[in-house]
């Protein structure tokens, strides 16, 4: 199923008035299918990667909705549950503007509620990006209209009504700055829309939402996203749910100037394809779950061992600790054999003093990537 089969040529009248068209919800079988769904529609040259690597921040407001109304019940947050929701399901760099906007500043700004957001997919390769948002309701036609009514230009593109600010491609106007608006507003980026079905696509240049309406092979059948799935689906159990995730990919067909072993502080260059950090939830437990995948013909089950040896006698460069201080349970090392090898750590705990208002052990291990903090766990 390719990304243009998900919108539908609308008309579009005189007014630019959007009419609402239904799509199909998304089957959630397997903990990762919301994830999987969103990737089946995104081509793999949907992003320039002119470094060789991929990055892909998701996240689940479905998931997280629950979740937050207890912690709100339970007097744990202060923060409106759908506000927290809504700003955990979105990219890093703009989840807290969104998390704490006024709402009715943020209607006004973008013609959005904090209860509209359901998924979020944000893929970049700096300066190519992009990102898909599947909204609830009417939330697409009150942000076609608010932004129109803004002075949003117009357009169609492939049959898609777009909309767009800025003449050049990944400009900046800092007369546009808007923290409320998470489609460029917190730097005043140019931005492409396009609105389709319950999914709208931002980028804040053109070559990127062009793409992103061809045909080709898309995410879902990268090699390495297919390892990191399995992968997730032989750890994450059911009931729990997949609420966040962060991954870097090498592109299938990528001569990868950039090796991700090296970025990431491995001493073995090529030895890693892919790596994934995901936040899972089931009721009050949080878990979060590191994969790495391996090139073909490594050794999986020889890596888990080294890291279930080097969690507790090795030194966590950020903290000069043990990787295992802090923690009391022993994570879940599991090596998955395969063409495209994979080792999975999956490390479990409960709600803290904040409820739902993150979870330590997703962030621990996202620090283990931003920080180069891998290689003596892994090595």
């Amino acid at each position: 199923m390719f990304f243009q089969m998900l919108f539908k040529p609308a008309l579009i009248l005189t007014t630019f008035c959007l009419p609402l068209v239904c799509a199909p919800a998304l089957a959630q079988d397997r903990p990762v299918d919301p994830l999987w769904a969103m990737l089946e529609l995104v081509p793999q040259d949907t992003i320039d990667s002119h470094n060789g690597l991929i990055e892909i921040e998701f996240g689940d407001a479905e998931v997280i909705a629950p979740l937050a109304a207890l912690s709100q019940v339970q007097g744990l947050i202060s923060l409106d549950a759908s506000a927290l929701a809504a700003g955990r399901s979105l990219p890093a760099d703009i989840m807290q503007d969104v998390a704490l906007a006024d709402p009715d500043e943020l209607f006004a700004s973008v013609g959005l509620r904090h209860q509209d957001f359901r998924q979020t997919l944000a893929i970049r390769s700096l300066p190519s990006q992009i990102m898909m948002m599947r909204l609830s309701g009417e939330a697409l036609d009150n942000v076609y209209g608010v932004l129109h009514g803004r002075g949003y230009e117009p357009d169609l593109l492939s049959g898609l009504p777009v909309l767009w600010s800025g003449e050049q491609d990944n400009g900046i106007d800092f007369d546009a700055l808007d923290p409320t608006n998470p489609f460029g507003g917190r730097l005043g980026r140019s931005a492409r829309l396009g609105f389709g079905a319950d999914v709208l696509l931002y980028s804040p240049a053109w070559p990127e939402i062009t793409r992103a309406l061809s045909a080709g092979p898309v995410l879902a059948e990268s090699v390495v996203v297919e390892a990191i799935m399995s992968a997730l689906n032989d750890v994450i159990e059911a009931p729990a749910s997949m609420s966040r995730a962060y991954l870097i990919l090498t592109p299938d067909a990528s001569d990868r100037p950039t090796d991700l072993a090296t970025e990431l502080g491995l001493s073995v260059p090529g030895q890693l394809l892919a790596i994934a950090v995901t936040d899972i939830a089931n009721g009050t437990t949080e878990s979060g779950a590191l994969t790495l995948v391996l090139a073909p013909g490594s050794d999986a089950e020889a890596v888990a061992t080294r890291m279930r040896e080097n969690w507790d006698d090795v030194a966590d460069p950020i903290t000069g600790q043990p990787y295992s201080a802090g923690w009391d349970i022993a994570p879940q090392i599991t090596a998955h054999t395969g063409e495209v090898p994979a080792v999975s750590l999956l490390m479990a705990g409960s709600w803290g003093e904040d409820g739902a208002m993150d979870n330590q052990a997703y962030l621990r291990l996202l620090r283990l990537v931003h920080f180069q903090a891998l290689g003596p766990l892994v090595d």
